[in-house]
């Protein structure tokens, strides 16, 4: 305490009248949140970029599913996982030369994995019509 500041063992203690103390912690706070934040939209966006095999390994990928579901909570990148999974059947799910077995199965794994990311289900009612509406299309399904 002999150079100033409260108690004199934080840092930047000594210097002036310990009112930048505070400045600093609340700098400090924010900085952690930010890094705290980039860091799950980070791991979401790798996450959502890995979607395709999570799914197709469900129900072994739950946790995985359940870390995806805690960064979409603190990020709110629930639109780039929609947009994802559109663009990712439309490429390799909902072409012509797909089985309609594997689509049914992988329709069926996306069901399973959707629940558990979203319980309310917004992300399988956004992701889910398009592969109904192709499998209507289909002359090999009923």
């Amino acid at each position: 305490a002999a150079h100033g500041g409260a108690g004199g063992s934080g840092f930047g203690s000594g210097f002036g009248s310990g009112g930048g103390d505070e400045l600093r912690s609340i700098n400090y706070s924010l900085w952690h949140q930010r890094v705290i934040l980039y860091t799950y939209q980070r791991f979401a966006v790798m996450r959502i970029s890995e979607m395709w095999d999570i799914i197709l390994d469900f129900p072994a990928t739950e946790p995985s599913l359940l870390d995806l579901r805690e960064c979409l909570s603190k990020t709110g990148e629930h639109q780039l996982l929609v947009d994802s999974l559109r663009n990712t059947f439309s490429k390799r799910l909902l072409t012509p030369g797909a089985n309609t077995q594997d689509i049914l199965l992988q329709y069926s794994y996306t069901i399973g994995a959707l629940c558990v990311v979203d319980p309310t289900r917004i992300i399988l009612k956004a992701v889910g019509p398009r592969i109904c509406k192709y499998l209507r299309s289909r002359s090999d399904t009923v």
